[in-house]
């Protein structure tokens, strides 16, 4: 799943907007333009203190709003709602989308990223898939974030349109490439209730009438 996420992750949200941004770019008119200096072995430094320090608190809040989201929200909409998962998958996808704040092009893109990780996990039987999609996506974010000053609430849901639509892509790109690779893995999607994995059913306790003493109570 994280190497599938990188691929579509990379084509989708650096390859096309950087191509985008030097195909619509005018023809310089000032020759007269001053170079500018490379960054210093400081600023080289700098960076990858702050992207080792992005990348670490970024993987416990991936997985915070993965366990949150898609690992618990999900599944107790869904087994209240009944068989069908569309409830828990909307649930999950409203709430998750509140977690990023902004509003604008890319809080739709988040609403359609989280509704797309949400059916992927039903459709696979649990949060992996999901959860590398939303590390690898996080990771090439704080790649950027690093090497430029944002706001400390910035996230995926203030991109603009191009951006929005570049998230879309991706995450489209990458349900629809796990979701046909995964039968071939031979997931379980679902677990028997009360079944232990691979063994007989646990056998019954006896328990004791209400006001009565049980074995080795005294």
């Amino acid at each position: 799943c994280v190497g599938v996420a990188a691929v579509t992750a990379l084509c989708l949200l650096v390859v096309v907007p950087i191509a985008v941004a030097v195909l619509t770019r005018g023809p310089a008119t000032d020759s007269s333009q001053q170079t500018v200096a490379g960054p210093s072995l400081q600023d080289v430094i700098r960076y990858l203190v702050t992207l080792a320090l992005l990348l670490c608190l970024g993987v416990w809040q991936v997985a915070a709003e993965e366990y949150t989201t898609r690992g618990f929200l999900l599944q107790a909409v869904t087994r209240l709602a009944g068989r069908s998962p569309w409830p828990g998958i909307i649930a999950q996808a409203i709430v998750f989308t509140a977690l990023h704040r902004h509003l604008g092009w890319g809080t739709l893109a988040v609403a359609v990223m989280a509704g797309w990780l949400g059916w992927l996990t039903v459709r696979t039987g649990g949060i992996e898939a999901a959860l590398a999609y939303h590390l690898v996506q996080n990771g090439f974010a704080a790649l950027v974030a690093a090497a430029m000053p944002t706001g400390p609430d910035a996230n995926a849901a203030g991109a603009g349109l191009p951006g929005a639509l570049a998230m879309v892509g991706a995450v489209t790109a990458y349900a629809l490439l796990i979701r046909w690779l995964a039968p071939l893995c031979r997931l379980a999607r679902t677990a028997p209730g009360g079944t232990a994995p691979g063994g007989p059913p646990p056998a019954p306790v006896p328990v004791a009438p209400l006001g009565t003493a049980g074995p080795g109570l005294g």
